[in-house]
């Protein structure tokens, strides 16, 4: 799978449009916010099947799961949180110090294989009229690595396309030490000799590292990347398993959350958003990610500017 580089805002025309805002309170140990009028995280294929270290996703999978396109080229993973918008990694839009226009920018929902032979009867293309970058977002830096795309017209709900759900500002869990599942049509391995981007959907099980432990770990190995409080780590401890270049933007999922009638039993909560690290895969260099609870003022806020 991949790893990301920054961005920064873009100023675009205002577009209006209508947003559903629902906050379901479930049953268990915590809330989940659904930015769309129908079920948020609920998933359609099966619970099996591998980016770095991972295996091959069914299809339907991850129906929230979008890949960002430049020149009908995949760039980047996102999560569509609505109809018209999409959370992503905001460095997936930087080149250089200057963040690209959205003029040769598209999303694509319900993909499995990128393949242009691969079958497309799931897939429906949008293209992109307004880039939202965290105001704090600096393409040169790594922090606040967070943003929101709007599509002119709402895609249509599907099997394949469906919104994800996100964790609450106020009360969200840490999710240290448990399972998260990230996913992408990254590359395989960090050496682009070694490796290959794949155009099937993969992904992989791994481990919410503590972020004091994470700090550890890179410290340890004389990395002085700096590891903020609204970023979170995910990986395992002796390498082998991450997300890799071209998985930037795409989502850090944890299962089980909910046991709600709301969703069923087989929901996803997305926590985080895949935005940078150090190579892929290395032991005791588990990669980084946007915390997205840290974030759901802005993410709200936004929204409900938009509507």
């Amino acid at each position: 799978m991949s790893k990301p580089y920054q961005i920064n805002r873009s100023a675009c025309s205002y577009v209006q449009f209508v947003v559903f805002v629902f906050v379901v309170v479930f049953a268990s140990w915590i809330d989940a916010v659904n930015f769309s009028e129908v079920s948020c995280g609920r998933r359609i294929g099966g619970r099996t099947g591998r980016i770095v270290g991972g295996e091959e996703a069914f299809p339907g999978e991850f129906p929230w799961l979008v890949s960002i396109r430049r020149h009908q080229k995949h760039i980047c993973g996102g999560t569509l949180i609505s109809s018209r918008v999409v959370l992503t990694a905001a460095h997936c839009f930087c080149r250089g110090s200057s963040v690209m226009t959205t003029e040769y920018l598209q999303v694509a929902a319900g993909e499995h294989n990128l393949n242009p032979s691969g079958d497309k009867s799931y897939t429906t293309v949008s293209r992109i009229s307004r880039l939202i970058l965290h105001p704090n977002y600096d393409c040169l830096k790594h922090v606040h690595d967070i943003a929101l795309i709007l599509m002119p017209e709402a895609l249509p709900w599907s099997g394949r396309v469906l919104p994800a759900c996100l964790p609450p500002h106020e009360g969200a869990s840490s999710f240290t030490n448990q399972k998260a599942v990230v996913a992408g049509w990254g590359w395989t391995d960090e050496s682009t000799y070694k490796g290959s981007r794949s155009d099937i959907l993969k992904k992989v099980t791994l481990e919410v590292i503590g972020v004091e432990t994470c700090r550890s770990w890179y410290r340890s190995l004389g990395k002085k990347i700096k590891i903020t409080d609204s970023q979170m780590c995910a990986g395992v401890e002796q390498g082998g398993k991450d997300a890799c270049w071209a998985d930037s933007g795409g989502p850090l999922m944890v299962e089980g959350f909910s046991r709600s009638a709301f969703n069923g039993d087989d929901s996803l909560l997305v926590v985080g958003v895949v935005s940078t690290g150090i190579g892929c895969a290395r032991a005791k260099l588990p990669g980084l990610y946007t915390r997205v609870s840290d974030y759901m003022p802005w993410i709200s806020q936004t929204i409900s500017q938009l509507s």
